[in-house]
């Protein structure tokens, strides 16, 4: 019995051998069968296209760059329009629009916007978002003064309320290189708003050229109060371009509700034109103060409303004061007939030769015929000269005897009418 149990087992263990060899070579043989469940997803997966990265980065790097507003390098700038592809209508954020502004600001190579620029303008404009303040937050970043120029020259262009408030507080703080992008904004300014309160706001600036380009600015303008207020707060300096600017201010003011407080700004402030400051490009011939006084009186003629308040102020000042005279040649020129006393002793007794000369051209206004002899004496006689300049180059001029001979053909031709 154990030899036939034996035989048998190896039997079966061999028959084990054999079958096992069989299905390893079957399935190293053999194509998958199709009809399981295995084959079926196998087939299945292999039609699919290929999963998308589950790493958050990796799908960002998938995506082509823009700009970032804070970066420096546009070479590689590209439109974020165009990555806008068939599958993805989405339009681009407000961030992404600006940053493709402020690169197309960037490959301008002078002071004026190229037509990218006008574009990429249009499209920020186009999509609903507020160009004026997408503007000004790419000139805070910016620190290049031709970059900002061009910033400015589109705020101008934009024209909105929302211009007009950032050209204001562009022109209070506008960083660096203020003495010249600070004239610029104040420009820009004037040319998208008629309010005068809008450009007085501009001259609280600590430049003091934008301050000069807010009172230029407001030349013709109807002053309010506060304007006026602000303009003779400026007379307090001693820089001469703004006393002259702030006199040409109030000459060309058109009304006269204002007319008492420009009078005594203007008179009490004569005293300080002796410590103005030399200005640049101004004739040799001209101090700071012979400019002042000559736009000075020029205000106190042109001022409408302003005759009242200098009959008060004559009647006060000192006689034979600087602001004595000056006040009478201001009522002169506004063709005031009773200080004709006054003007003929200018000219006799004033050392001053701009007085002296003032008062001649006025009696051209208030003269008669009696003041011929005096005029003529003026015509021969007075001293003060200009040298040779560029304007005149080999002759010496005589202004006050000019202005004598003009005074006598002046009152000959009312004489005759």
């Amino acid at each position: 019995m154990k030899l036939n149990r034996v035989s048998t087992d190896s039997q079966i263990h061999v028959l084990l051998v054999g079958l096992l060899a069989a299905a390893i070579s079957g399935c190293m043989n053999q194509p998958p069968n199709m009809s399981s469940p295995i084959g079926q997803k196998k087939e299945s997966e292999a039609s699919l296209p290929p999963k998308p990265p589950s790493d958050k980065h990796e799908s960002e790097k998938s995506m082509q760059p823009i700009v970032a507003l804070e970066s420096h390098d546009t070479t590689h700038s590209t439109s974020v329009i165009n990555n806008v592809t068939a599958d993805d209508r989405t339009p681009p954020s407000r961030r992404e629009m600006l940053n493709e502004l402020h690169a197309s600001i960037r490959r301008c190579r002078q002071q004026k916007a190229n037509e990218d620029v006008l574009k990429q303008v249009a499209a920020f404009r186009d999509a609903g978002f507020d160009v004026a303040d997408g503007l000004k937050e790419i000139y805070l970043i910016e620190r290049p003064v031709q970059r900002r120029m061009i910033i400015i020259s589109e705020l101008a262009k934009a024209g909105t309320p929302e211009a007009v408030t950032v050209l204001k507080d562009l022109a209070l703080s506008p960083g660096d290189s203020a003495g010249t992008i600070g004239p610029r904004v104040v420009k820009a300014l004037a040319s998208i708003t008629t309010d005068p309160d809008k450009i007085t706001e501009t001259l609280k600036s600590d430049s003091v050229e934008t301050r000069n380009a807010a009172v230029d600015a407001l030349r013709g303008m109807p002053l309010t109060d506060v304007a006026v207020i602000r303009l003779g707060e400026l007379l307090k300096s001693n820089d001469g371009n703004t006393h002259n600017s702030v006199a040409s201010a109030f000459a060309t003011d058109r009304s006269d509700q204002t007319a008492t407080r420009k009078v005594d700004l203007l008179v009490d402030s004569l005293k300080r034109l002796d410590d103005l400051q030399p200005q640049p490009n101004s004739p040799s011939y001209r101090t700071p103060r012979v400019a002042a006084l000559i736009q000075y009186i020029s205000a106190l003629e042109r001022m409408p409303g302003a005759d009242s308040r200098l009959r008060e102020r004559l009647a006060i000042a000192k006689p034979a004061t600087m602001e004595h005279r000056v006040i009478a040649l201001g009522m002169a020129l506004r063709n005031t007939q009773s200080v004709h006393p006054l003007i003929l002793e200018v000219i006799r007794e004033e050392t001053d030769p701009l007085l002296r000369g003032i008062a001649v051209r006025s009696l051209g206004i208030i003269g008669t015929s009696g003041d011929m002899e005096i005029l003529k004496k003026v015509a021969e006689t007075d001293p003060d000269t200009i040298a040779p300049n560029a304007n005149h180059p080999t002759e010496i001029i005589y202004p006050n005897r000019i202005k004598a001979m003009e005074a006598i053909e002046a009152i000959k031709k009312r004489s005759d009418q």
